[in-house]
């Protein structure tokens, strides 16, 4: 049909008389213009057909032919006839005009609409990346990484950073930022943001907003967000974004949205944050209890015997040497039997936070079992480890005074056996069979010495 034609073709049709069947049985004369609407996808979907009654042209042309000498006295007549006529066809003018303006303005809405269904597609996309990255986050400096790369897809327009709290002091630090790197104080109090005052999101729309957190180092002219990170009533952070200019142009309501939409992500990527560093940190409390000596806080003996293993492999790949130290706190039974339990776990205690301050970066303290530590220091000779051991006699020497603890005596001394991979093995259990040949060697002696492996 025509209109299928016109349809597929997406072109106008004019067709300039035609004969039709009115409803009331009447036959008429039209004038007919069919246009095209096209559809979402750019296909033609269906047609507008605009017609125009012309009966009464058709019969003054008719008359005009039957009575040419009445034409003179009709002219009047004809002229008023077709005035209408054209008033009317200016009318049907200026309503397809409209209707065009319309149809244009449908399309525009349409495309914004497909557009933001879009964006919010790729947004729930970059979330779903997020969270599944951060799942896998097995360190708290990976999830900084993560969001740090997220962020910068999900607010291309907006700069921001991310704080979080540092224990003991509860103070925040910035630990992640993208865009322009806003400016904040590189470490502050809860108590200088508003929304960590109020547990909840604070939005600033300008500069000139009464309320304006005190972390921040230079002001946002274009007002910002901060959103607290909290899990269980623990705060662990704050987002904090600062929104983009308004584009030229951009009404207020136009401004409003973009603002509130924004505003709504952010709070979803701090949802998401909040959930996954509360789960990062409970995994690290758990694997730290897993590793760690409840009594003294240093390594337990599964951890050493896994330390141990991979720094002699470590040691082994770089031809370099690897010290041991296994100590024994001298006299501990007449000691824990003299002022009892409680005082000897104090002492144990007081062991462990003196070790873990004399160790390296590199190396690694443990409690190998009772009164008993061992120490594993990576790249240490021989004479660097007895050196090492030495110091730590004195300094346990010196550990523990009456003025500190009235119930531990003056004096406590460890005796210490040294051994080094590879001079007294090639396996961790040869080196620390090494050191305990040492050990009971330097208490033969006589207690509160170092002794060394022999050769």
């Amino acid at each position: 049909s025509a209109d299928s034609l016109i349809i597929d073709t997406l072109s106008e049709q004019f067709i300039p008389e035609e004969v039709i069947h009115a409803a009331d049985g009447r036959t008429l004369w039209v004038q007919t213009i069919v246009r095209p609407i096209a559809g979402p996808s750019g296909q033609g979907a269906y047609a507008l057909s605009v017609s125009t009654d012309i009966s009464k042209r058709k019969e003054a042309e008719q008359a005009l032919l039957e009575a040419h000498d009445k034409l003179e006295r009709r002219v009047q007549e004809r002229t008023s006839a077709l005035r209408a006529a054209n008033e009317e066809l200016q009318r049907e003018v200026a309503q397809r005009a409209r209707i065009e303006q319309e149809l244009q303005e449908a399309n525009q809405t349409l495309s914004a609409s497909n557009r933001e269904i879009a964006r919010r597609a790729e947004e729930i996309a970059l979330l779903n990346k997020m969270g599944d990255l951060l799942q896998a986050c097995q360190e708290v400096s990976e999830t900084y990484r993560v969001f740090q790369e997220v962020a910068a897809q999900l607010f291309p327009e907006e700069s921001g950073a991310l704080c979080v709290a540092a224990q003991p002091q509860n103070l925040l630090e910035t630990v992640a930022r993208w865009g322009q790197a806003p400016a904040l104080e590189p470490v502050f109090s809860p108590e200088d943001c508003w929304a960590l005052r109020r547990g909840k999101a604070h939005n600033v729309e300008s500069s000139d907003h009464p309320y304006i957190c005190r972390h921040l180092a230079v002001a946002a002219p274009n007002g910002y967000l901060c959103a607290p990170l909290i899990a269980q009533g623990e705060v662990l952070g704050l987002l904090h974004v600062r929104w983009a200019p308004a584009l030229p142009g951009q009404s207020r309501e136009m401004r409003a949205a973009y603002v509130e939409s924004k505003q709504r992500l952010a709070m979803t990527v701090a949802e998401q944050l909040s959930i996954s560093l509360a789960n990062l940190k409970l995994r690290e409390t758990l694997r730290a209890q897993s590793i760690r000596d409840a009594l003294t806080g240093l390594y337990n003996r599964r951890h050493m015997e896994e330390s141990l293993e991979r720094e002699i492999r470590r040691a082994e790949r770089r031809s370099k040497p690897m010290g041991l130290m296994l100590l024994d706190i001298d006299h501990f039974k007449r000691f824990n039997d003299r002022f009892g339990h409680d005082t000897g776990d104090a002492l144990l205690r007081e062991m462990g936070r003196l070790l873990a301050g004399f160790v390296r970066k590199e190396d690694i303290a443990c409690r190998y079992g009772g009164e008993e530590f061992l120490l594993i220091l990576p790249e240490s000779s021989l004479d660097n480890t007895a050196r090492r051991a030495q110091q730590l006699c004195e300094t346990v020497r010196g550990m523990l005074t009456p003025q500190r603890n009235e119930k531990i005596p003056r004096r406590v001394t460890i005796s210490v056996g040294v051994a080094v991979y590879p001079d007294h093995g090639d396996t961790g259990a040869a080196v620390i069979q090494a050191a305990d040949k040492a050990l009971y060697a330097a208490k033969d002696q006589g207690r509160d010495r170092v002794v060394a492996a022999a050769a």
